[in-house]
């Protein structure tokens, strides 16, 4: 029987604005195939209230944020694959995704996360992002084509791509990102919330 190693953290992130916590479940589930091979899944949840939605009549919704696969393509040299990350609007410009991408470093067995690769691929689709305010809510202007209110969408190609970058080692990365979005990256994972840039808006307690 291969050994497996379960991972299972959960945490309440609160807000000192007038917001209900977020509530992320970290799930790392990894078998291993040998002494230098694994295989397995990482997965990450969130519970949380959308202000966007529902203003009257607020209620709590759950997602799946994060889904990555976790190998060894290469003898003794462990990959995290990305294969979706998307975040809610009322949960983005907030430091979320980097909190999720730490505390998913800090869960890998330490055998892994010593010397674990991290790669993805970039999306034309992320050009852009709705403006979000610290309360969650997204921000609107008059539109007069539709006679009513629209998101205000900004620029994200910049954030997007330093969002990435802040977790990946300066040696042998690889980073390929075209004028509209597309590309792709690889390197070694580092932890991102110990980069200098990083300051979330909200207080981050364990559960379990």
């Amino acid at each position: 029987m291969h050994p497996v190693s379960s991972i299972h953290r959960c945490y309440e992130l609160s807000y000192a604005e007038r917001r209900t916590p977020v509530t992320i479940t970290i799930k790392v589930n990894a078998r291993h195939d040998s002494h230098t091979r694994i295989s397995g899944i990482i997965c990450v949840d969130a519970t949380f209230e959308d202000p966007n939605d529902q203003l009257d009549k607020r209620t709590l919704q759950s997602g799946t944020l994060l889904r990555a696969g976790i190998s060894t393509p290469t003898e003794g040299v462990p990959h995290i694959r990305v294969e979706d990350f998307v975040l809610p609007r009322c949960l983005r410009q907030a430091g979320i995704g980097t909190f999720i991408w730490s505390a998913i470093f800090s869960a890998l067995p330490r055998q892994i996360s010593q010397s674990v690769r991290l790669s993805g691929s970039l999306s034309a689709t992320d050009a852009t992002t709705p403006k979000v305010g610290r309360d969650g809510l997204v921000f609107k202007e008059c539109n007069p084509l539709y006679s009513g209110f629209a998101d205000v969408s900004i620029p994200n190609i910049a954030r997007r791509n330093a969002f990435w970058l802040r977790m990946l080692a300066d040696s042998d990365r690889v980073f390929a990102c075209d004028a509209g979005g597309s590309g792709r990256f690889e390197g070694f994972f580092i932890d991102p919330a110990t980069h200098p840039s990083y300051q979330p808006v909200f207080a981050a307690r364990r559960i379990t």
